[in-house]
């Protein structure tokens, strides 16, 4: 039978050369993972500024309209020429 070693690489570090490895990787990882959550946070806050933008815009559009509709002023769209309302 094959003696173990053939299998496994045998480590000469000592614990705490390996504690120090895992905490550097470990810190690795939790930057990644922190740097990922920004950019997600970042991706949320212009999805609703954008949201945010339109609603805005909506809103103006809803007040020209009803001014227009309030002075029962003509309305002229290409091609086709209407009193509103």
């Amino acid at each position: 039978m094959p003696h173990s070693s053939q299998y496994f690489e045998i480590s000469e570090t000592s614990p705490e050369e390996m504690m120090k490895e895992c905490l550097a990787r470990q810190t690795e990882a939790n930057e990644r993972i922190k740097n990922q959550v920004v950019e997600l946070e970042r991706k949320i806050n212009q999805g609703l500024r954008n949201r945010q933008a339109i609603i805005e815009n909506l809103e103006m559009q809803f007040e020209y309209l009803e001014k227009i509709d309030q002075e029962g002023s003509r309305i002229i769209i290409p091609g086709i020429s209407t009193l509103w309302p």
